[in-house]
């Protein structure tokens, strides 16, 4: 795939209002569409430049560094787009609001509210269970791992996930009971968009 077929397949993404990643129950993503709109006209030319160049190397299985891709790596890093409802995995919350201390702790350091797209209402934030996602992925023709450290999802579809192409690729960590059967949904136009893009 050259660069220039993925430029514009995150170009348009960009354009449309990230219609897919949005619903997409993951904070890496919540992160980048945040960061992104965060960012003035060339910056954002300048992420979805770097993004495609990555991305390419990432299909290619050759390595890419891009200024503007670190740069939101390490912004990731920084409070504005860490910590809260909105970067937190669900089990992370879930786990705090256990423990009195912890949630305490969490309470006082919120910054962003929870993104609207996955979590309607903050109470709903019940983490979906491997068994039930199981049930919901059944049949699909791809890798998926429900038992990672760093997501309650992770898949392969040709080597890649679709949201590694956007710098976010450590895992689905807001996957609730009130969100899965959607959620699945969303993995299923990402593994066409991904089909599509890998011919």
């Amino acid at each position: 795939m050259t660069i220039a077929i993925l430029r514009a397949e995150l170009g348009a993404e960009a354009e449309a209002g990230f219609p897919l990643l949005r619903r997409t129950p993951c904070t890496g993503t919540v992160a980048l569409i945040d960061y992104f709109e965060d960012l003035d006209a060339a910056g954002r030319v300048a992420l979805l430049d770097g993004l495609a160049e990555v991305g390419a190397g990432r299909i290619g299985r050759y390595a890419v560094e891009n200024v503007a891709v670190a740069a939101f790596h390490a912004a990731r890093q920084t409070p504005r787009y860490a910590g809260g409802y909105r970067y937190t995995s669900v089990k992370m919350i879930a786990m705090m609001r256990r423990d009195p201390q912890s949630w305490a702790m969490f309470q006082r350091s919120i910054g962003r509210g929870a993104s609207v797209e996955l979590i309607p209402d903050i109470e709903a934030m019940v983490p979906a269970k491997a068994p039930l996602l199981r049930k919901l992925c059944k049949g699909m023709d791809l890798k998926i791992d429900f038992g990672s450290t760093l997501g309650q999802l992770r898949y392969e579809f040709g080597g890649l996930a679709y949201e590694a192409l956007w710098g976010a690729y450590l895992g689905w960590d807001v996957l609730t009971e009130e969100n899965a059967e959607r959620s699945i949904g969303v993995l299923r136009e990402h593994v066409e968009r991904l089909r599509g893009l890998l011919g």
